[in-house]
């Protein structure tokens, strides 16, 4: 059961609550509103660090983890807290710490488990290419290679990495576009270093999508 003695700033979270619930009236927000701010609260309060157990959070709550994911959802939503930048840096994480495979089509594959990563994910995916297959498990993608050197490519603020990622691929590239190039960075840096089990290349490759996508 969560404890108000376990959060990192009790205080904060309880001036924070009642301001918020007192704004209007007592009694004026309902139940579903309660719920939103409290989880919106406590994920600011960051108890449960930047990467949320939603097994260990639905324990302490007593509610499902669906609930949870949920409730997180709707309170990013209202409150502004994830933004594009936080889910591009979110994503280039997922990607360096290896979590993922590729399949027998040579797309990779891998969990989403934050609902407004995978919201944000699947519009990158439709802005900037085509296709992305939850169809297995909503939390859990699918997407060619081919679609996401487009994702990157469109998500790209630093267009001067690129003479790096150039630099490391053994052969030149058949074509000189920007996708081209960031298709090869990603064969050559993930899928076959994620075969051959190599965790360095993978950090590596991440710092430069860093660079790549965040312009640092």
């Amino acid at each position: 059961m969560l404890k108000i003695n376990k959060l990192r700033n009790p205080s904060q979270f309880l001036e924070s609550f009642m301001e918020e619930y007192l704004m209007r009236g007592l009694g004026s927000m309902q139940k579903r509103d309660v719920e939103i701010l409290f989880v919106h609260l406590l994920m600011k309060d960051k108890m449960y660090g930047e990467e949320v157990d939603y097994y260990e959070l639905s324990h302490d709550l007593r509610i499902s983890e669906p609930r949870i994911k949920r409730l997180i959802y709707d309170s990013q939503l209202r409150y502004n807290s994830y933004t594009e930048e936080m889910a591009k840096e979110d994503f280039i994480d997922l990607m360096k710490t290896g979590s993922f495979f590729i399949d027998k089509y040579k797309r990779i594959n891998f969990m989403i488990r934050k609902p407004m990563l995978m919201q944000y994910f699947e519009e990158w995916v439709a802005r900037f290419s085509g296709l992305i297959d939850t169809s297995f498990n909503k939390n859990f993608v699918k997407v060619s290679v081919d679609d996401l050197s487009e994702v990157l490519e469109g998500l790209m603020e630093n267009p001067e990495v690129m003479e790096t990622i150039k630099g490391h691929l053994d052969e030149a590239c058949e074509s000189d576009s920007v996708s081209t190039h960031i298709e090869s960075f990603l064969k050559k840096f993930f899928i076959d270093k994620v075969e051959e089990t190599s965790g360095h290349s993978l950090e590596y490759a991440g710092l430069i999508l860093k660079q790549l996508i965040l312009g640092f």
